[in-house]
């Protein structure tokens, strides 16, 4: 990929994967409350919303480990990334739809994302020499802070874009 050994080319496209994956798992922060403006919903029922994510997340974990070792962690792994961020698109709708819906397209959003880390650790022992785990890894997990530090600092930065945008998605 960039002419480094295979295995920083893999952990660079875990990190991207890490990276994608805390933004679609951060993005419904960002526009929680504009959603709650518009489909009015009570702070009970955005808490609800924003939740639901867990609730999935936190049922797939053991068996997305269990999937991992059956189909492999690749496959799984993208499965992971690629389908939650087609529901992603699909959260607007299923909010516009129903509240039940809402909370349904979060869960099921978790439960896709839950595989991701079941599927790193699958990884490790086979992509990373003994020697550099401590660096590799460390590259692998910081896609977690960078959303956490960056890309979700930019984007309450530009809150009015954000607005707009939750608007555009939400808009009938």
């Amino acid at each position: 990929m960039l002419g480094l050994p295979k295995r920083w080319d893999m952990c660079l496209l875990l990190c991207s994967g890490v990276v994608i994956e805390y933004c679609l798992r951060v993005n419904m922060s960002v526009a929680a409350q504009d959603m709650r403006d518009e489909l009015n919903w009570s702070e009970n029922e955005k808490g609800l919303v924003l939740s639901a994510f867990y609730w999935g997340y936190a049922l797939g974990q053991i068996p997305a480990s269990r999937f991992a070792a059956i189909y492999g962690a690749k496959f799984l792994f993208g499965i992971s990334v690629l389908v939650p961020s087609i529901i992603t698109l699909l959260v607007p709708a299923a909010c516009r739809t129903s509240f039940g819906w809402a909370l349904f397209s979060r869960a099921i959003l978790g439960l896709f994302e839950s595989a991701s880390f079941p599927c790193l650790f699958h990884f490790f022992p086979i992509w990373i020499p003994v020697n550099e785990k401590p660096l590799l890894i460390s590259v692998i997990m910081s896609g977690m802070y960078i959303v956490s530090g960056v890309v979700f600092h930019l984007l309450c930065s530009f809150r009015p874009l954000t607005k707009c945008l939750s608007v555009c998605c939400l808009s009938r």
